[in-house]
């Protein structure tokens, strides 16, 4: 069967593979002159630069899409565990050091903030639950889409159990007495682009996947594990048309039957999987005005401004990924609710 798939970002270079090691036909078209999506690099006089994700969570992802195409996580790529995870800093001074070791960990918080390694282990509680919801329920189970994930049979998902009720930081309030540990556990609402006051509790489940993972390095840049998947979807077969740009899919009765390209060609498949923003498949590639009406009046998530900075020599007080925080939080998040840039910003580095 001829596969054709649309966007090759991670998500459609993996769907990609999984269908050629099943012994399908795949085209991976990607409009971009290089794969990767977020997975961005820049290489400028010597320096080359993550654009996105800088670090790796949950390598067993990976190392399992790898063994699947008869390879493995670390016949590709060379992973370095960071120890400390991340470090973290505050506007008065304090430092914590997000330790790798969970006892090492618990210590540093209770040396942090008296108390903190019990309010850490609250919120870690509710963190586990919700992952292994999470991950069980439908991150590692196909068609999810809203009515058919509710519909699945308890104890297959549980909705209740994924805290989705309440915003995360109304859950880090009622487990944390330091606010500065409250704007740590709310820093995951972040990397998705969304204020913790307004996001769900169900993003807490991102520290325990972090906590039971590890962060690693990939040596070279995250880009490196981009090249090693290309390099492995070229070996069982894939075949990557970068820099041309599908221009819609066709369908007739019912089904998909190929794609029209933005050059005027067309190529016929028997399966079309698109790897692309719903907004983009939903006003240009498959017009549906019912479900682009419904997204746009979706709220944008929020983004981040970046800054590469090419530094000789050595910056011995800056861990591999380092966090400030600012002053006061909620006013970051209050100030880029109404378009603003923030006046104190969290930094990440």
């Amino acid at each position: 069967m001829k596969v054709i798939v649309v966007g090759a970002g991670f998500g459609g270079l993996a769907v990609a593979v999984r269908l050629a090691v099943r012994g399908h036909d795949v085209v991976l078209f990607e409009r971009n002159p290089t794969v990767g999506g977020k997975v961005a690099t820049l290489e400028m006089e010597g320096f080359r630069f993550d654009m996105g994700p800088a670090v790796l969570t949950q390598p067993d992802v990976f190392d399992d899409l790898f063994r699947l195409a008869g390879t493995s996580l670390a016949d590709e790529v060379r992973l370095i565990p960071l120890d400390p995870q991340a470090r973290y800093s505050w506007v008065d001074g304090s430092r914590l050091e997000a330790y790798d070791d969970d006892t090492a960990w618990s210590a540093e918080l209770e040396r942090f903030a008296p108390g903190g390694a019990a309010d850490w282990q609250r919120f870690a509680t509710n963190a586990e639950r919700i992952w292994d919801q999470a991950r069980t329920s439908f991150l590692n189970r196909p068609n999810v889409a809203g009515r058919s994930l509710l519909g699945r049979p308890r104890p297959a998902v549980d909705p209740a159990a994924l805290d989705g009720t309440r915003t995360l930081a109304s859950l880090t309030e009622e487990c944390f007495a330091d606010p500065r540990l409250r704007q740590l556990a709310n820093n995951a609402a972040v990397g998705v682009g969304g204020s913790p006051f307004k996001a769900p509790a169900t993003l807490a489940h991102l520290w325990a996947a972090e906590r039971a993972g590890g962060v690693w390095h990939v040596e070279g840049g995250i880009g490196r594990l981009r090249d090693a998947i290309v390099r492995v979807a070229e070996r069982v077969g894939v075949e990557i048309r970068a820099g041309t740009d599908v221009g819609r899919i066709v369908t007739a009765n019912g089904a998909a039957r190929g794609v029209d390209l933005a050059d005027g060609g067309f190529e016929p498949a028997d399966v079309v999987v698109a790897g692309v923003d719903a907004a983009h498949l939903y006003t240009e590639l498959l017009p549906h005005p019912k479900r682009a009406r419904e997204l746009d009046r979706a709220k944008r998530s929020y983004s981040g401004f970046v800054i590469c900075a090419g530094v000789r020599g050595r910056t011995d007080d800056l861990a591999h990924r380092s966090v400030w925080f600012p002053l006061i939080d909620r006013s970051e998040y209050e100030r880029l609710e109404r378009g603003f840039t923030a006046v104190d910003p969290t930094i990440t580095a």
